[in-house]
């Protein structure tokens, strides 16, 4: 609701033209925030108001169980893990709530992690754990492959 109510006021200082830019739209100026509305600001949100667990065990989503609760990820590995290569690439991973909640699901494990999404928005995903390492890219250019 307050970013509707902050739409009037957005449309005129724009001279009721589009945005062009993500970071500079209703819910930024609602909520003071220069995240990126989708993935990583709405995200947060709905996580801290404890709709969206922290742990695996619950629903995420709101629909489903994530899955890295249900797929079967140690015996489709059988030991078979290069450690130089990253185990899991994330693209268009956000703010890395899948790869957070992969984590959650084997901890201490030491696998290596990537997560693919925009400069913008991973720069708003804050701190994460070691092992990921974030990569920016666009969709609309070519990217590099991940060996492995």
């Amino acid at each position: 609701m307050p970013a509707i109510i902050e739409c009037p006021n957005l449309f005129k200082e724009t001279g009721f033209r589009n945005p062009t830019d993500p970071k500079q739209v209703a819910v930024q100026k609602a909520f003071n925030t220069d995240m990126p509305v989708f993935p990583c600001w709405l995200y947060r949100r709905i996580r801290s108001s404890g709709i969206v667990g922290t742990d695996s065990s619950k629903e995420t989503g709101g629909s489903r169980p994530s899955w890295v609760t249900w797929f079967p990820v140690k015996e489709k590995l059988n030991g078979r893990i290069d450690d130089e290569a990253p185990l899991l690439v994330d693209v268009g991973g956000g703010c890395g709530h899948d790869l957070l909640e992969f984590l959650d699901q084997f901890p201490g494990e030491k696998w290596k992690y990537i997560l693919q999404d925009q400069r913008q928005v991973l720069d708003s995903a804050g701190d994460l754990a070691p092992m990921v390492e974030k990569r920016a890219f666009n969709f609309f250019y070519r990217v590099p492959s991940v060996a492995g």
